[in-house]
């Protein structure tokens, strides 16, 4: 431990992941340790102060209970002056409702300073700077219609800078990871506002009762009884958008009336009825792409319908006595959180307020991903990339189509590698003898350009045939540029002679992730992707139900796949994970120092020269001539790249180098300065010999310059895994540097 000990910053995956709060950008690390002091608020509820609607709020036992039903509250402490300070707030949300809640700062004049109004149960965090002038007074502040339980409170002063790096990708949510679970995990949304508040934002027709407190299928009183007074009774909400293709879900149980109707007012209206007496689907009609009723109990059904829009419209629910019949003015049923949210099958509910609600990897999250095999999470750091189709999961929809005319695409057949049911299953019926073709309908092929290379990749698991073949043989891939894969054991693959690469990547459960890569060496423009099932290496005799699973489909431009990017709709694109420089000016280096680095690295993109993991710098207002130490891979051929520990002096630069390395392997690497020369160890052994940096001025840039970590300073040239990363401000000796590289 002693070597640990020694070391100025720390940051373990296994460490940092798991500690995602709604300070989501936050990669937190072990150390520097952040010094707090002790509590600033008191615990003393005489102490509190309420304010605005001050019959809304109240404080028991440090306990504070939120009820605004339209005005603002507030409760607030005197805590002294906190000008200018950094402040660490913690605060938990419990039996939450709706409305949003923040922590503000009050100025002698006016204005505030505080956290950005959140909402939803949970615990949460905050760093923040107290804006000038503050008055001394600290709230705790609801919104207008906040409802919910605020507890364990915490405002505590850093005496220390905040050592932790932050994160963002620009505010979108195609982003995925491998969670702990070992499951694919995206970023979700309900697109509905006040999901289980049903007289707010939702409005009526017919002007059907609507009754909460009613018992709901999870055990509590949020459910809600809606009555039929006139024919055609329903409520209904206009969302900001709906997405090409949705799935809108709602818990539902009979009352005196026995069905629900789910509808989405659209281009062609989608339109599914619900018998709740078994959760059988009673009627459909417009463009439906899959209809569920899951049972939880004492009646109580999750009805949810899929379907595809050319544009948004409103969402109606309606309670209903018979199957495709809205007529009728009396009968009940009860209803409980509602949910629209993009893509082809319900996920988890996600309860909002007055704005939508987010879950799963959020956006700017960091993303910790977990190996397939099992062991510690890695940081994610991947450059911008786009799934250039523009289906990955709806291999019925609009893109996709049967080259042989005997393939049938069965919707939400299977769990997919995320967990849940939506996953195709494509089925060769019985007038096919000689392999069936899947393929991108030749309107909507995705573009390639000469010179590139791309990724082809998928998840297919095995049903009645266990062998798949992708293929992109063309004039502009070459005429053998496809590969088939054998979904069993650990999984196989045999290549064409064009393919320049190919991997299969056992995800579990029988899933496998195939890629295959090719390069456009003559006419530019739209290129074919094809799908065959094959059974034992010959090409699959159907029968109209044998098939094989398949999930999550990428195209994108690269020498090797990515994370998965899920497409509904339109090619969808994922922002660079952007990963904020740390200030290394008050970690007291000498002239000596360590850098560790535990991760795996990549290449971004033909043309890109090299892929910068990590850099060291003692002047960042210039990146390209800053004085800097550096480690970087390059030289990538035939997946393998050469890795190279250099210091830049002054435009002058000198380094050590391993080659051979193998792209996208893990890899744990040492460089070692001691003053004069330079060490680097790699996987156990020395990367090259030592040697004395020289410029003719200095001799060498001393680690008592660096100001800055950074692992984005070249966005362009970024793509690793970064499973720990360690500084020490001294010379580690070759023994030490073996020990810690070793695999």
């Amino acid at each position: 431990m002693a070597l640990y000990d020694d070391a100025k910053f720390i940051f373990l995956g296994s460490a940092a992941a798991g500690l995602e709060t709604k300070d989501a950008s936050k990669i937190y690390n072990v150390k520097p340790v952040e010094v707090l002091t002790s509590e600033i608020i008191t615990s003393n509820d005489s102490d509190w102060t309420e304010s605005g609607d001050t019959s809304a709020v109240s404080v028991s036992n440090g306990v504070i209970t939120f009820n605004n039903t339209g005005s603002n509250s507030a409760i607030f402490q005197n805590t002294g002056n906190l000008s200018g300070k950094t402040i660490v707030v913690r605060f938990t949300i419990s039996d939450y409702q709706e409305g949003t809640v923040g922590f503000s700062f009050f100025a002698v004049n006016s204005g505030t300073s505080g956290t950005n109004q959140v909402q939803g149960n949970g615990n949460y965090s905050f760093t923040l700077t107290v804006g000038t002038n503050h008055n001394g007074n600290t709230a705790v502040s609801g919104g207008p219609t906040f409802k919910g339980v605020i507890s364990n409170i915490s405002i505590k002063e850093a005496t220390t800078p905040n050592a932790d790096f932050t994160i963002s990708r620009d505010a979108n949510l195609d982003a995925t990871r491998v969670g702990p679970t070992g499951l694919i995990e995206k970023g979700r949304e309900n697109l509905l506002l006040q999901s289980n508040a049903f007289t707010t934002t939702w409005t009526t027709s017919n002007s059907p009762n609507i009754t909460s407190g009613q018992p709901g299928y999870d055990g509590s009183l949020n459910a809600w009884k809606i009555e039929l007074t006139a024919n055609f009774g329903q409520i209904e909400q206009t969302p900001s958008s709906v997405p090409t293709i949705s799935t809108l879900s709602i818990f539902a149980k009979a009352g005196t009336a026995g069905f629900v109707r789910l509808r989405i007012d659209a281009d062609t209206n989608a339109i599914a009825d619900f018998d709740l007496s078994d959760g059988s689907v009673a009627h459909t009609s417009g463009n439906i792409i899959a209809t569920t009723a899951d049972s939880f109990g004492d009646g109580w059904f999750r009805v949810q319908m899929t379907s595809t829009t050319a544009s948004g419209g409103t969402v109606r629910i309606y309670p209903a006595v018979a199957a495709n019949d809205l007529t009728g003015t009396s009968g009940f049923i009860y209803v409980q959180d509602s949910q629209l949210e993009v893509g082809i099958a319900a996920t988890d509910v996600i309860t909002t307020g007055t704005s939508t609600g987010l879950a799963g990897l959020k956006e700017d999250e960091p993303r910790f991903d977990y190996p397939l095999a099992g062991g510690a999470p890695s940081l994610l750091i991947e450059p911008e990339r786009a799934n250039l189709i523009t289906v990955s999961e709806y291999f019925g929809g609009s893109g996709w189509t049967d080259s042989s005319s005997g393939v049938t695409v069965v919707n939400n057949d299977a769990v997919s590698p995320e967990g849940i049911k939506n996953a195709a299953k494509l089925v060769i019926d019985n007038t096919i003898s000689s392999g069936a073709e899947f393929r991108v309908d030749t309107s909507l092929n995705p573009s390639v350009t000469n010179g590139k290379p791309y990724a082809f990749s998928v998840f297919a698991k095995a049903a009645e045939f266990n062998q798949i073949q992708l293929d992109v043989s063309n004039v502009k891939f070459g005429a053998n540029c496809h590969v088939t894969a054998t979904l069993t054991g650990d999984g196989s693959i045999t290549a064409g002679s064009d393919v320049t690469s190919s991997s299969i990547e056992n995800y579990g459960n029988g899933w496998y992730r195939i890629t295959m890569v090719g390069t456009v060496t003559g006419s530019t423009g739209a290129t074919a992707l094809i799908f065959r099932l094959q059974v034992d290496g010959i090409n699959g005799t159907g029968d109209g139900s044998k098939g094989i699973h398949v999930y999550g489909a990428q195209f994108e431009e690269g020498s090797r796949s990515t994370s998965y990017i899920p497409t509904h709709g339109t090619a969808a694109t994922r922002s660079t994970d952007n990963v904020s420089a740390l200030d290394t000016s008050g970690f007291s280096f000498g002239t000596t120092c360590t850098i560790f680095f535990e991760g795996s690295i990549g290449q971004f993109n033909p043309g890109a020269s090299s892929t910068i993991p990590i850099t060291m710098f003692a002047s960042h207002s210039s990146p390209n001539n800053a004085e800097r130490y550096v480690l970087f891979a390059s030289s990538f051929s035939s997946g393998t790249y050469t890795l190279t520990s250099r210091h830049d002096h002054n435009g002058n630069t000198v380094g050590v180098s391993k080659s051979g390395l193998t792209e996208g392997a893990r890899v744990k690497v040492a460089a070692v300065f001691n003053g004069t020369s330079q060490k680097f160890f790699v996987n156990g052994s020395s990367g090259g010999s030592g040697f004395t940096p020289s410029d003719g001025t200095n001799t060498h840039v001393a680690a008592s310059l660096f100001e800055s970590l950074d692992l984005s300073a070249y966005p362009a040239n970024k793509n690793q895994t970064v499973g720990s990363l360690i500084l020490w401000g001294s010379a580690l000796t070759d023994q030490q540097c073996i020990d810690l590289t070793t695999l």
